[in-house]
């Protein structure tokens, strides 16, 4: 069974997931992500809220990050950091909560288009064959 991690300080999230049928398991709001990481199977869904020094690649779990003033700079560094979804924080819509779920929880990105184009964009040019002396 999958189970969803929250913040304990996020509520009205845990609220709305639960009313979903998710299983919630809470999480300190000050617990590192390594720490968190112990806890976490495979196909698990975090909710988490800070990118910055952050890498999910490696992660036995679906990251979605949230925020509370969204922006194209931060979801970039999200989706650059190996997160699964990006989400504006005050507005836990079941509805999009639902789709966000079942999306990541397929190995999908929930992103804007503009963020990914911008990914892969920028891994494309990393795959170019450098010229030299020229």
């Amino acid at each position: 069974m999958m189970n969803v991690f929250v913040q304990t300080s996020h509520t009205g999230l845990a609220t709305a997931l639960v009313e979903l049928g998710y299983h919630v398991e809470y999480y300190l709001d000050n617990m590192a992500y390594n720490d968190l990481e112990l806890r976490l199977k495979h196909g698990d869904i975090v909710f988490w809220q800070q990118v910055s020094g952050h890498v999910f690649y490696a992660s036995n779990a679906h990251v979605v990050i949230l925020s509370s003033e969204p922006s194209g700079q931060e979801e970039y560094a999200a989706a650059t950091a190996g997160a699964s979804a990006y989400l504006e924080l005050d507005k836990p819509d079941k509805k999009i909560l639902k789709h966000v779920i079942d999306s990541v929880s397929k190995g999908q990105i929930w992103m804007t288009r503009e963020t990914i184009a911008k990914v892969f964009d920028e891994y494309a040019k990393s795959m170019e064959p450098k010229t030299f002396g020229s």
